[in-house]
C-alpha cells in the first residue's frame, strides 16, 4: 500500500511517522516506521511492505519540523486488494552490502486488459546495464525482486550510487541505490 502526503510548502528536515490501525481509533494503531523517515521538498512517501491482501487500514502520517512544530494526518483508509497504479517503492536496505529488494506494484493503469512485459534491471551512473533482474508478463498484483549486488557476469560491483529501473508496460521507474562494502 502506497500512501503519499502533499505538503503546500518545503517541509526539508522535517521527521515523519507512520502509524496504522483496524479501526479509525487512533488509539487502537501501531507505529510502522521504527525510526522517523526524512521528508524530502514537498511530499513524503512511504510503502506499506506488510499490508496483508483484501484488508482495509487506516494510515495517520505526524510530521514533525525542525522548529518542534508537529502536523497530524488522518486517519485515511486504505484498501490493499485493488492497485490502481504501477509504482516501484525505493530499495531496501539502502545502502545495501549483501542484497537490495525492490518491491513494486503493477495497477490497473497499465494491466486493465491482463498482464504486461516487465522488466527490472540495474544500471550504473553512466546508463550501463549492470544486471538484468527480471523479465517477465506480470498481471495486476504486488512483487518482490532481490539483487545480489553482483553483475550480469556474477561478480560483485564496486561501491557506488546504482539505479533500479521497472519497465511495466508502459511506466517507466527508476529507484536510486547506494551500494557500500
Amino acid at each position: 500500500m502506497l500512501l503519499r502526503l502533499e505538503l503546500r510548502g518545503e517541509a526539508d528536515g522535517a521527521l515523519a511517522e507512520v502509524f496504522r490501525s483496524q479501526t479509525p481509533e487512533f488509539d487502537a494503531s501501531v507505529r510502522l516506521t521504527t525510526e522517523p523517515e526524512r521528508v524530502r521538498g514537498t511530499r513524503f512517501e512511504y510503502f506499506d511492505r506488510s499490508a496483508e491482501p483484501a484488508a482495509t487500514y487506516y494510515y495517520w502520517i505526524r510530521i514533525k519540523d525542525p522548529q518542534g512544530g508537529t502536523l497530524m494526518s488522518g486517519p485515511v483508509a486504505g484498501a490493499s486488494g485493488l492497485i490502481a497504479h504501477t509504482r516501484a517503492a525505493a530499495p531496501w536496505p539502502n545502502p545495501a552490502r549483501n542484497v537490495a529488494t525492490l518491491d513494486y506494484a503493477i495497477g490497473q493503469d497499465v494491466a486493465t486488459a491482463g498482464p504486461v512485459d516487465v522488466r527490472v534491471r540495474v544500471h550504473d551512473l553512466l546508463g550501463r546495464v549492470v544486471r538484468d533482474l527480471k523479465r517477465a508478463r506480470e498481471g495486476s498484483g504486488k512483487y518482490r525482486v532481490a539483487w545480489d549486488i553482483r553483475d550480469d557476469r556474477g561478480r560483485p560491483v564496486p561501491a557506488g550510487m546504482y539505479y533500479m529501473d521497472l519497465r511495466a508496460g508502459s511506466v517507466k521507474e527508476s529507484r536510486r541505490l547506494v551500494v557500500v562494502h
